[in-house]
Protein backbone atom coordinates (compact mmCIF):
# COMPACT_ATOMS: atom_id res chain seq x y z
CA UNK A 1 0.00 0.00 0.00
CA UNK A 2 0.94 3.61 -0.32
CA UNK A 3 1.00 6.47 1.41
CA UNK A 4 -2.64 7.53 -0.57
CA UNK A 5 -3.94 4.26 0.34
CA UNK A 6 -3.23 3.45 3.51
CA UNK A 7 -5.62 5.35 5.25
CA UNK A 8 -8.59 3.67 2.92
CA UNK A 9 -10.17 1.02 4.51
CA UNK A 10 -12.07 -1.46 2.12
CA UNK A 11 -14.79 -3.29 3.69
CA UNK A 12 -16.53 -6.25 2.15
CA UNK A 13 -20.17 -7.35 2.59
CA UNK A 14 -20.83 -10.86 2.00
CA UNK A 15 -24.16 -12.90 1.37
CA UNK A 16 -24.98 -16.51 2.19
CA UNK A 17 -24.59 -17.86 -1.78
CA UNK A 18 -21.01 -16.82 -1.24
CA UNK A 19 -20.90 -13.47 -3.20
CA UNK A 20 -17.88 -12.58 -3.90
CA UNK A 21 -15.69 -15.83 -3.48
CA UNK A 22 -13.17 -17.17 -0.93
CA UNK A 23 -10.65 -16.87 -3.32
CA UNK A 24 -11.21 -13.21 -3.90
CA UNK A 25 -11.34 -12.59 -0.64
CA UNK A 26 -8.33 -14.56 0.56
CA UNK A 27 -6.47 -13.27 -2.42
CA UNK A 28 -7.30 -9.82 -1.19
CA UNK A 29 -6.71 -9.69 2.57
CA UNK A 30 -3.81 -7.38 2.46
CA UNK A 31 -6.51 -4.52 1.20
CA UNK A 32 -9.66 -5.97 3.38
CA UNK A 33 -9.89 -4.60 6.79
CA UNK A 34 -13.14 -5.72 7.55
CA UNK A 35 -15.69 -8.54 6.29
CA UNK A 36 -19.55 -8.17 6.99
CA UNK A 37 -21.63 -11.37 6.21
CA UNK A 38 -24.93 -11.11 5.94
CA UNK A 39 -25.92 -13.80 8.56
CA UNK A 40 -28.98 -12.01 11.03
CA UNK A 41 -32.09 -10.87 11.12
CA UNK A 42 -33.86 -9.11 14.07
CA UNK A 43 -37.04 -11.36 14.00
CA UNK A 44 -40.49 -10.11 15.06
CA UNK A 45 -40.56 -11.39 17.97
CA UNK A 46 -37.40 -9.64 19.18
CA UNK A 47 -35.06 -12.52 19.19
CA UNK A 48 -32.36 -13.07 16.40
CA UNK A 49 -33.20 -15.31 13.39
CA UNK A 50 -30.07 -16.76 11.23
CA UNK A 51 -26.68 -18.34 12.11
CA UNK A 52 -23.03 -17.96 11.52
CA UNK A 53 -21.89 -19.83 8.26
CA UNK A 54 -18.23 -20.74 7.04
CA UNK A 55 -16.96 -20.49 10.56
CA UNK A 56 -13.51 -22.21 9.79
CA UNK A 57 -13.01 -19.25 6.77
CA UNK A 58 -14.14 -16.59 9.00
CA UNK A 59 -11.55 -17.49 11.37
CA UNK A 60 -8.68 -18.12 9.01
CA UNK A 61 -9.81 -14.00 7.39
CA UNK A 62 -9.57 -13.16 11.33
CA UNK A 63 -6.12 -15.00 11.78
CA UNK A 64 -5.10 -12.93 8.84
CA UNK A 65 -6.35 -9.51 10.05
CA UNK A 66 -9.53 -8.94 9.00
CA UNK A 67 -12.44 -7.74 11.09
CA UNK A 68 -15.50 -10.06 11.29
CA UNK A 69 -18.41 -8.18 12.18
CA UNK A 70 -21.59 -9.75 10.75
CA UNK A 71 -24.50 -7.78 9.45
CA UNK A 72 -27.73 -7.62 11.63
CA UNK A 73 -30.97 -6.61 9.82
CA UNK A 74 -34.14 -6.01 10.28
CA UNK A 75 -35.95 -6.59 7.02
CA UNK A 76 -37.14 -2.98 6.64
CA UNK A 77 -39.61 -4.14 9.37
CA UNK A 78 -39.91 -0.72 11.09
CA UNK A 79 -42.19 -1.72 13.42
CA UNK A 80 -39.35 -4.55 14.66
CA UNK A 81 -36.96 -2.18 15.77
CA UNK A 82 -39.36 0.26 17.29
CA UNK A 83 -40.22 -2.77 19.62
CA UNK A 84 -36.76 -3.22 20.28
CA UNK A 85 -35.90 0.38 21.40
CA UNK A 86 -38.73 2.03 22.53
CA UNK A 87 -37.79 1.76 26.30
CA UNK A 88 -34.82 2.07 27.82
CA UNK A 89 -35.77 -1.64 29.21
CA UNK A 90 -36.19 -3.03 25.36
CA UNK A 91 -33.47 -0.96 24.56
CA UNK A 92 -30.87 -2.68 26.95
CA UNK A 93 -32.40 -6.03 26.63
CA UNK A 94 -31.66 -5.65 22.65
CA UNK A 95 -28.46 -4.36 23.51
CA UNK A 96 -27.40 -7.29 25.41
CA UNK A 97 -28.91 -10.48 22.99
CA UNK A 98 -26.44 -8.86 20.72
CA UNK A 99 -23.54 -8.62 23.25
CA UNK A 100 -24.05 -11.94 23.84
CA UNK A 101 -24.37 -13.11 19.87
CA UNK A 102 -20.92 -11.52 19.91
CA UNK A 103 -19.05 -12.58 22.74
CA UNK A 104 -20.72 -15.78 22.07
CA UNK A 105 -19.51 -16.22 18.51
CA UNK A 106 -16.08 -14.12 19.25
CA UNK A 107 -16.76 -11.77 16.48
CA UNK A 108 -15.12 -8.39 16.18
CA UNK A 109 -18.68 -6.70 16.96
CA UNK A 110 -21.80 -6.08 14.88
CA UNK A 111 -22.75 -4.15 11.31
CA UNK A 112 -25.97 -3.08 13.30
CA UNK A 113 -27.97 -2.70 9.45
CA UNK A 114 -31.47 -1.49 10.82
CA UNK A 115 -32.91 0.60 7.72
CA UNK A 116 -36.27 2.27 7.13
CA UNK A 117 -37.07 3.29 10.96
CA UNK A 118 -39.79 5.66 11.58
CA UNK A 119 -38.75 9.09 11.95
CA UNK A 120 -40.25 9.58 15.55
CA UNK A 121 -37.63 6.38 16.80
CA UNK A 122 -34.25 9.06 16.14
CA UNK A 123 -33.67 9.53 19.50
CA UNK A 124 -34.27 6.09 20.94
CA UNK A 125 -32.33 4.56 18.06
CA UNK A 126 -29.31 7.27 19.02
CA UNK A 127 -29.59 5.50 22.27
CA UNK A 128 -29.23 2.10 21.02
CA UNK A 129 -26.31 2.55 19.05
CA UNK A 130 -24.37 4.77 21.60
CA UNK A 131 -25.29 2.24 24.31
Amino acid sequence: MNATTSAREITIWTIPDGTPNRDTLLDNVDIIREVNPFWYTLAADGTIEGSARDLDFFAELSARGVRVLPTIGNAFARERVHRAIQSPEARAAHVELLLNLVLENDFDGLDVDYESLYAEDKEDFSLFIEA
